[in-house]
Order: C-alpha cells, then structure tokens, then sequence
C-alpha cells in the first residue's frame, strides 16, 4: 500500500479509505464518465498500481488496453478505466464480457 499512497494526492480518498471490490477485464470501459483525460506516464504508472494493489488484495487482474476497477469507498462504487490511451473515472462500467 506504500507506493499506491503516492497516488493520494491525485485521487485523495479513493486510495487511502477505498477498497478494490471487482476487475473488468477486456473489453471492459467506464460509462458517463465524469473524469475522461489522455493517459499519460502518471497515469501508466497509476494504473499498474492499481494492479499490484487489486493483485495483492486477492482479486486477481492483468493489464490490458481495455480494462476497469471497481473501487468501494464511502459505500459507493467508483469506476476507473483504461480504454486505448484514455483515463476515465465514473459510477457505471459496460463489461462485455458480463
């Protein structure tokens, strides 16, 4: 947890009180984003923490081009993607594979 801790200061309380509740993996994307920017090297390194973080958590992912964590915080569910080269943060996901 010490070095998805980094991240803090870009997602506040989503890392620090959230907890990893599913992975989506490919073809997965987030829904009605309200958070949708072009990744960059932050935003690479974010996601294989995340990764290591759901991994170490028992629920098993991979990195993919099109993928999504759920995250439960606050009795809520937040979405964040990777679909191609976006980074995207919601409450909805579509999993094509559900």
């Amino acid at each position: 947890m010490d070095s998805i801790s980094s991240y803090a200061e870009l997602f506040g309380d989503l890392i620090l009180n959230g907890n990893p509740s599913k992975f989506h993996r490919y073809t997965s994307y987030v829904l009605d984003p309200f958070i949708k920017i072009e990744s960059n090297r932050v935003l690479e390194d974010f996601r294989e923490e995340l990764i290591k973080w759901f991994n170490n958590s028992g629920i098993h992912c991979v990195n993919d081009n099109k993928i999504v964590f759920e995250i439960e915080i606050h009795d809520r569910t937040i979405c964040i993607g990777f679909h191609d080269h976006l980074f995207s943060v919601g409450f909805d996901y579509y999993d094509e594979n559900e």
